[in-house]
């Protein structure tokens, strides 16, 4: 089929392109590398790391994504099934092989080759400007409004879809939930985490923060104490120079026979 009877299904879903390609990618990734295993977050932040090493190669680094859309897109895909009471994403497509994800990248890096347009698409991320598909995404609205729903996942308010597309001011918000930011506490990806465990970092975050501030405030105060003790120590011993100089005066005059 050709671009313009496929961009649509490009606009809504890229992950379903080339039958779920990246979509078992990804559920195969996710189970070689035991994300969702792993509990220590460096850990899994480190696990992470080495999927989306591995997601590139196996992309032939013709899927521009950044690591924040694919951790996104895999809790959103969790959360979007659990909702709506269907199978986790394992159950879903089962247990696939790595000969197997190989034929569906490779199938789908082929139909990028012979199809420039596709091989953009794929390397913005399945991010197109808008000035090239205002008039696919209308058409998309009128004739497919409910496949999209059926991939809900990708319209959730965290992923770029349609309305981020259609919508210019969204352009800068779209960079921002691009980018990576990183807990500092554990160093793992701020978007990798529920809102509810990313308010308990920002909750540590500020805890952190008041401890450090006391800290320095009593270190503060432990060193103006030490300053006052030592001008006090210092009084001290000119007080006793100046007493003993007296006692040295005095003894010189009655030395000499002058009364003091």
């Amino acid at each position: 089929m050709g671009l313009n009877s496929n961009r649509s299904e490009r606009l809504d879903n890229i992950w379903t392109k080339c039958d779920s390609a990246l979509r078992h990618l990804l559920v195969f990734l996710v189970k070689k590398h035991r994300v969702d295993e792993v509990y220590d977050s460096k850990v899994k932040a480190q696990n992470w790391e080495k999927l989306i090493i591995e997601f590139n190669e196996m992309t032939e680094g013709m899927v521009g994504m950044p690591k924040a859309q694919i951790i996104r897109k895999w809790h959103n895909w969790k959360q979007y099934n659990k909702q709506r009471s269907k199978s986790h994403p394992f159950i879903d497509f089962g247990n696939i092989s790595h000969e197997e994800i190989l034929q569906k990248c490779q199938a789908l890096m082929q139909q990028a080759q012979n199809d420039p347009a596709l091989a953009a698409y794929l390397l913005k991320g399945g991010n197109e400007p808008q000035s090239s598909v205002s008039e696919d995404v209308k058409k998309t609205d009128i004739n497919t409004s409910g496949g999209a729903r059926e991939n809900g996942e990708e319209a959730g308010v965290q992923e770029i879809g349609q309305e981020d597309i259609r919508m210019p001011g969204n352009e800068r918000l779209k960079r921002l939930r691009d980018r990576d930011f990183l807990v500092r506490r554990t160093g793992i990806s701020a978007a990798s985490l529920s809102i509810k465990k990313l308010e308990h970092e920002i909750a540590l975050e500020s805890l952190s923060y008041e401890q450090e501030r006391w800290k320095i405030r009593l270190e503060n105060n432990q060193l103006f104490q030490q300053k006052v003790q030592r001008q006090s120590e210092l009084a001290d011993l000119k007080l006793e120079r100046a007493k003993t100089e007296l006692a040295l005066k005095k003894h010189e005059c009655l030395s000499l026979g002058l009364s003091v």
